[in-house]
This record gives C-alpha cells, structure tokens and sequence, in this order.
C-alpha cells in the first residue's frame, strides 16, 4: 500500500518592511534625478523654440529677398509690412507696447529696468548711425505663434542677390520675446536662469559680462562686406587687401555698438563660458591655444546665437602678420568651435577676410 507524503510549500514573498524600503529607495532616486531630467526637457523644448522662431524669421527674409523687395526701404515699417507678405505677422505698430507683451523688461546684474513705452528710438537699443548703417524708427510686430519683436531696420543695407552671398537678417537689429507675456520678462544671456528677452543683432538694454568680458548683444553672421579701401581710415584697418572685405563689415557693425571685436584673451574667457569650464586654458599665453574633449552648453551657444548642430568660427580682432604683409590683408585670428570633435582653438591666422561665413561677437 502506496502511502502518500505531506508536502510542504514554501511561498517566496517580500515583507512589508522590504517593499517600504525598495518604494523609499526608488522615491529617493525619483527625487534626486527628477529635477534634473524636467529642467533637461524644459531646456530641449526652450531651444528648439528659439531655433524654430530663428527659422521662421530667416525664411520671411529670404523670401523677401528672392523677390527683390529687400532693398530701400525708408522706415521700419515700411520693411516689416513687405515682410508680412511672406510671414505670418498678426500685428505691427511704431508703438512698442501695442504689439510687445509686458510693460517692463529688466536687464544686468542689478536688476535694472526699462519701460517698453519708452523704446522709440534705436539708441535704446543699443544702435548707433555710421558710414554705413543708419538705423530707424523700431518698429513693434508680433507672428502668429506669439513670438514679439522690437526691431529697427537699418536704411543703407544693401543685399546683393547676383552672388548669392549676403544675409538679409544683417539688415534689422533689435530684440525679441520667445515666450509671450509668461516671464521672467527679463534680457541677457543665460547664466542661471534663461532669460525670455534676446538680442537680434544688437546690444540689446547693455552689455553683460561673461567671464569678465562685458558683451554686447548676442553674435551675428559676419555677411556683410565693405570696401576695405574705402573704410581702412575710419575703421583703422592696418592693411588692405579685398574690396569686399567681412571683416571690415564686422569691424564696422561692433562700432556701430559702442564696441569692438575680441581680443585673444577675452576669446579664452567667452570659450572657458562655451564650455561651462574654467579649467580649460589656465596656462599658456600665447597666440595659439587648443582644448580637446570638452561638451559644450548648447544653452549658452543659443543664448549667443551661436550654432548648436555645425562647427563655426568667431572673427578676432587682430591680422594675422606671422608670414608677410600680404598674410596681414587677407587673414585673421579666430576662434574656432566644432562641435562634431569637441574641441575649441584659437587659430593664429586661418580666417580669410573674403569669407562670409563667419561669425562675430562684440565686447565693450
């Protein structure tokens, strides 16, 4: 006879006290990665915002300019309703608050602040006239996805559509809204908290420092030439070379600013904020320098209007003078970027002054 045996289950389980661990282990890494993960998102969607409202503009601009209506315009509004034609612009006005979403804008480190009402002119923000650029009256218009500008357009901007070469952006400065009346209604670059306010060509409510360097407005594509020839005594140009000369044309912009182009020094202090890095260029002063497998901010080079998905150059203030006399007309030190090998250099001399397709940054 088969007798059959008691058999005994042993159930596996978790106690109680071993899942309030694992939930207050998992609430404790919630916490500490959740922060970080919203503002990453917050900061992805905040510079694809900021690219498409750049790609918007950019698009009204070179349609205007294929149709051959980008030239000779007299007033800001005049050139602002021809763009209309090609963008969706739902409001335009020589009154600043009719079409700009906040009465007040702070600026600087102090806090400092400016009533819209009182942005008629284009010294308030930050232009001034010269050989070349006369600017008007700013013009207040807003687009169809709540984006608000104060711009002025300066009157002896010419873009030669035969070569295909000029920008019509180059042709308007001024500023611009990214987020409607949400603040923190605040202009600058971002250092800390983004402020919602950015320069468009110009110097904005005054410069900011970056490092130590007081920066004016944000950076520009240096596309527009001047006769050196022409120009070389009131820029102080050293030597001459080209009669479309960009960095002449950037010379000439920055002075429009109340500024200047970068020294090599200031270079390594704006580079040391690109990559959010003090470490990188401690030693060394000499012409050239390099840093190598550095990440950049891509939040700082949007807050500068700097490319953040292709390699780029920003225009020294210097000649290079390292071979011949025909090197100093033709060449100048840079700051090169390249985001795909992720390194920065000062190059002594490898920026041609018939290129233009480089970029600019004024400092005071």
């Amino acid at each position: 006879m088969k007798t059959q045996k008691n058999c005994i289950y042993k159930h596996n389980a978790f106690t109680l006290a071993e899942v309030i661990i694992v939930m207050g282990v998992i609430g404790v890494v919630a916490a500490l990665t959740l922060p970080t993960l919203i503002k990453n998102i917050q900061n992805k969607a905040r510079n694809s915002r900021i690219n498409n409202i750049q790609r918007k503009l950019n698009q009204g601009l070179d349609k205007l300019r294929l149709t051959d209506e980008i030239n000779n315009y007299s007033s800001t509004e005049d050139f602002v309703k021809a763009l209309s034609k090609h963008m969706k612009i739902i409001c335009i006005s020589t009154d600043p608050t009719k079409c700009f979403p906040t009465e007040k804008i702070t600026y600087g480190a102090n806090k400092a602040e400016i009533l819209v009402s009182t942005i008629t002119s284009p010294d308030k923000l930050g232009l001034e006239n010269s050989q070349n650029q006369e600017w008007s009256t700013p013009v207040s218009f807003m687009t169809g996805d709540g984006t608000s500008y104060i711009i002025s357009l300066n009157t002896k901007c010419t873009v030669d559509d035969n070569d295909g070469r000029s920008d019509p952006s180059g042709c308007i400065a001024g500023v611009y809204d990214w987020n409607g009346p949400k603040g923190p209604n605040q202009f600058g670059a971002i250092q800390g908290n983004a402020p919602d306010i950015l320069a468009l060509n110009s110097a904005g409510f005054g410069a900011f420092k970056i490092k130590g360097v007081e920066v004016i407005g944000t950076a520009f594509l240096a596309n527009r030439a001047l006769n050196c020839f022409d120009v070389q005594s009131e820029l102080e140009l050293p030597s001459c070379y080209y009669t479309d000369d960009y960095w002449a044309g950037a010379i000439d912009t920055c002075k429009s600013k109340g500024g200047r182009l970068p020294t090599q020094d200031e270079y390594k202090n704006i580079a040391r904020y690109l990559i959010n890095d003090d470490s990188c260029m401690k030693s060394g002063s000499g012409s050239s320098w390099k840093c190598e497998n550095v990440k950049f901010d891509e939040d700082r080079l949007a807050a500068l209007n700097l490319p953040v998905d292709k390699n780029f150059h920003i225009l020294g203030n210097q000649t290079s003078d390292e071979y011949q006399d025909v090197t100093e007309a033709t060449k100048v030190r840079c700051l090169a970027i390249s985001l795909q090998n992720n390194y920065l250099a000062s190059t002594y001399g490898n920026c041609w002054r018939s290129n233009n397709n480089y970029y600019a940054l004024c400092v005071k």
